[in-house]
């Protein structure tokens, strides 16, 4: 009786092993399973929301390319989109919520402007972010988590006070920035190569975001009289040059990205004549590749190609990224300083020793509704 009771015991433990070992299993089965969450956080709304749409539109397409080769490390890919408005405090908060909420294992964001707030957070966490539309000198010191594949800053500065000193010839500009983090760094970037080739910066300021009635700024400029004018603004961009053209300041007039060809519809010959600054539009064979996924998934022509591109490919950076080392945060992050010339829809992209990937840019003017590349 007693060793009958014995080993009624050992088959009972062996038996409750089991069941807590499938059980294990089960989990660990369940966990593996679990999607890779990416977060996006983008200005889906205000007077950048059709470059914020792109963006998302990028993302959503590579993720659902990827998803169906397998997703990462045979994980579904789910990308949880936040919008800031372009504002810097919603880019905090919203980076707050994707680390702490939802677990995501890396980051995507819009712009200089909102990672100058959400950065840090993503650098404490251990957690990587890239930047889609800028790289710069501070976001290359903000910390080894944080990335970026856009625009370099400090071309767009030199590039525009080339041409204005250059090719207009002009000696006297006046500077019109945003108070924000990105128009005011080009802003200044202007004024210096500018006065380096022998121009002068006759009048700078800066408006506030929200501000709508610019005349008297407009006033204070002819005052000075510039011959050419510098506005690299990203607010209120349909009152600000409506009543510039209102204002017959008649000076060559320069911006820097904001513009987009939905402006360009929406007012008409108010933007004619008008010089821009940005990175030039893809025409790798790999963006004729994306430009086909995307007329087969909305049905349409993408418009924003630049933009569409550059979320596109930040996406499949980060699959990349854990292809080449593995799918937590810390390995994707050693991950993206493994890419090399990797085939992006931008161009061949490699990720330097400060995480950024820097694109230069181009002159383009406004004609007949069009953008018309004049330099670079």
């Amino acid at each position: 009786m007693k060793l009958i009771k014995v080993i009624n015991f050992f088959i009972g433990s062996f038996i409750i092993y089991l069941l807590a070992f499938a059980f294990r299993c089960e989990a660990e089965s369940k966990q593996e399973k679990a999607p890779i969450k990416v977060g996006a956080i983008l200005h889906l709304t205000g007077d950048l929301a059709a470059q914020g749409a792109a963006f998302r539109e990028g993302i959503e397409l590579a993720a659902e390319i990827a998803n169906k080769r397998g997703g990462l490390a045979g994980r579904r890919l789910e990308v949880i989109y936040e919008d800031t408005n372009f504002n810097t405090s919603n880019a905090h908060r919203a980076a707050k919520k994707l680390i702490e909420q939802d677990k995501i294992a890396a980051a995507i964001i819009s712009t200089f402007h909102e990672t100058k707030t959400a950065g840090p957070l993503f650098e404490r966490a251990g957690i990587p972010l890239i930047c889609l539309w800028d790289s710069s000198p501070e976001m290359d010191e903000m910390g080894d988590y944080i990335f970026s594949i856009g625009t370099w800053l400090p071309s767009t500065g030199q590039a525009t006070a080339e041409f204005a000193f250059k090719k207009l010839g002009t000696r006297r500009a006046a500077v019109i920035s945003t108070n924000r983090e990105w128009s005011l760094q080009v802003g200044a970037d202007f004024s210096e190569n500018f006065k380096n080739l022998g121009g002068e910066t006759v009048y700078k300021d800066a408006f506030n975001p929200g501000e709508s009635d610019f005349r008297s700024l407009f006033l204070r400029i002819k005052q000075q009289r510039p011959d050419v004018l510098y506005a690299p603004v990203d607010d209120n961009i349909a009152a600000f040059f409506k009543q510039l053209r209102q204002a017959q300041l008649n000076v060559p007039i320069i911006q820097s990205d904001s513009l987009n060809q939905e402006w360009l519809n929406n007012l008409g010959t108010v933007l004619e004549g008008v010089y821009q600054s940005q990175s030039i539009e893809p025409e790798t064979q790999q963006a004729k590749e994306m430009a086909a996924q995307y007329r087969s998934r909305y049905g349409k022509d993408p418009t924003q190609v630049l933009f569409l591109a550059w979320g596109y490919d930040a996406l499949n950076l980060i699959v990349r990224a854990g292809e080449l080392q593995g799918s937590v945060s810390r390995e994707l992050k050693d991950g993206l300083y493994r890419i090399e010339g990797y085939p992006g829809a931008i161009g061949p992209i490699t990720i330097n020793s400060k995480g950024s990937h820097r694109l230069g840019v181009s002159i383009f003017r406004i004609e007949g509704g069009e953008f018309v590349k004049v330099e670079g």
